[in-house]
């Protein structure tokens, strides 16, 4: 039989894997309760761990949430702003362009619908899109919509300006030219920054003490899994059958897990034990027996 030392009121630790004893790293939660004293015991500890959390840092996540929504509210109506300002200083600009070339009279006040239109649509194309690796085609084709439109229109914002500054000096004309491209540029870039805004969806930060009660509340099911399924391999083998499953699997986790380990009267005192201090020494006897048999 292949048993490892044995430690106090006459357990043997087993080599079986599935019930082999593994330390946990004792982390330190909140006053000096370790991970590993949090789930000696079962589920009870775990919640009881739980509740030791500060309140505080669930006040922390909601406050730090609450103001990133805030940020993202108004950077949304910011991005709005900038869009409708750009929106008609271009739509201004190409108008008057229209109206001096192809298109006099009143349709000329559809030809910047036209372009700027085309600019919003296909970036709100683009980012509606991006989660999905399937529609790699037709955003490749929405670009090219995009980047056909924001041509356009910045050259005809660029021209209207040209040809409205004839009078002007030739480097004074250029830099009316390129002043007259940035609207149509603010407008295809706050486009994008509105489909980003639109598709940010604020969640709490991770919390690190969160995250360590999580695996605490993990480690404690894995052992109470583990001792159950000792427990259930000892009434198998007829040992100690009048004691349930649950009190089988808690004294094996004193026996086995608690350091320093309780007394044999300390163990049977226990609340979820209550048995006599005889029959949890039988139990004791049948673990090292039945856990080391089945390395044989």
């Amino acid at each position: 039989m292949t048993t490892a030392n044995a430690v106090r009121n006459g357990a043997r630790i087993a080599s079986r894997p599935d019930v082999a004893v593994d330390r946990i790293d004792e982390t330190v939660v909140e006053g000096g309760m370790s991970t590993a004293e949090g789930v000696v015991a079962g589920a009870a500890p775990a919640r009881q761990l739980v509740a030791s959390m500060p309140s505080s840092a669930g006040e922390d996540e909601l406050r730090t949430l609450r103001l990133v929504r805030r940020s993202r509210t108004a950077a949304v109506w910011l991005t709005v702003g900038i869009a409708t300002v750009s929106f008609v200083l271009s739509f201004n600009s190409l108008r008057a362009l229209a109206a001096m070339t192809a298109w006099p009279g009143w349709p000329s006040w559809l030809s910047p619908l036209l372009l700027d239109g085309l600019i919003v649509l296909a970036t709100l194309g683009i980012v509606a899109l991006a989660p999905y690796r399937d529609q790699l085609q037709n955003r490749v084709f929405l670009w090219v919509v995009l980047g056909a439109a924001a041509l356009v229109s910045v050259g005809g914002n660029g021209l209207h300006a040209w040809l409205s500054t004839g009078h002007l000096m030739s480097w004074m004309r250029w830099g009316s030219a390129g002043l007259a491209c940035v609207p149509p540029v603010a407008l295809l870039a706050t486009t994008h920054i509105l489909g980003i805004l639109w598709r940010f969806d604020p969640v709490p930060p991770p919390d690190s003490r969160a995250r360590l009660r999580d695996r605490a509340l993990e480690l404690a099911a894995q052992r109470m899994d583990r001792w159950a399924a000792a427990a259930a391999k000892l009434h198998e083998e007829g040992y100690c059958p009048s004691v349930s499953t649950e009190k089988v699997a808690s004294v094996l986790r004193y026996l086995y897990e608690c350091r320093p380990v309780p007394s044999l009267r300390q163990i049977g005192a226990k609340p979820e034990v209550g048995l006599h201090h005889d029959t949890v020494a039988k139990i004791r006897d049948a673990a090292a027996v039945v856990l080391g048999a089945a390395d044989r």
